[in-house]
């Protein structure tokens, strides 16, 4: 869980910046930074790292996804709701227009995820160990999105303003860690890089 133990400090310096319940706002970026960088991470390392048997690994990682993208959509209808009452335009900036692509993508993996849960279950359709692999590779590229989108928000107005200087440095650096770790993992998990054993 090394991933998302370097995206803790990201996460919790945007919740107390946000200072939660302080405007509807405040909401949109715990969301998003908790559903993007913590939950939906923690799916992915759940099902690529974890020691617990298959079944129960793909069990976590399920209901983690599945948190991730209710949390995410809290977010993105907090976001929404707060520019239609200001009357501000919507995905103008890139940081919203990839968080579009995101949201879009999470419904799409999560029919994935079903697919690919119940592939032996639907056969002539597509063979299960084809429908597997595009989902975990298509949730790699969309955990990866997710971190990208995050990096963006903290380019945004709201972040210039509100954090201290050093805070942006810190969350590339965080960021940019968390997805190494996350690729590593992944190509582990896969078996394309055999960990060194001392």
């Amino acid at each position: 869980m090394l991933s998302v133990a370097l995206l803790m400090p990201v996460i919790g310096y945007v919740t107390y910046i946000a200072e939660p319940g302080s405007s509807l706002f405040s909401w949109h970026p715990i969301c998003m930074s908790f559903a993007f960088g913590g939950l939906m991470m923690a799916g992915v390392e759940a099902v690529s790292v974890s020691t617990r048997r298959r079944p129960g690994r793909l069990t976590l990682h399920w209901q983690l996804q599945l948190a991730a993208a209710l949390i995410a959509a809290v977010g993105f209808t907090v976001i929404y709701v707060n520019k239609e009452r200001r009357g501000a335009a919507h995905f103008t900036s890139l940081h919203g227009q990839w968080g579009a692509v995101c949201l879009t993508a999470t419904a799409a993996q999560l029919v994935g995820g079903l697919l690919a849960l119940y592939a032996a279950r639907v056969p002539n359709l597509v063979a299960p160990r084809v429908t597997k692999t595009l989902h975990a590779l298509s949730g790699s590229v969309l955990a990866g999105l997710g971190l990208y989108t995050v990096r963006l928000g903290l380019d945004s107005v709201w972040f210039r303003n509100a954090a201290a200087l050093w805070a942006r440095p810190a969350g590339d650096l965080l960021l940019g860690l968390s997805a190494l770790g996350l690729i590593y993992r992944v190509l582990v998990s896969r078996g394309y890089v055999k960990p060194k054993v001392n």
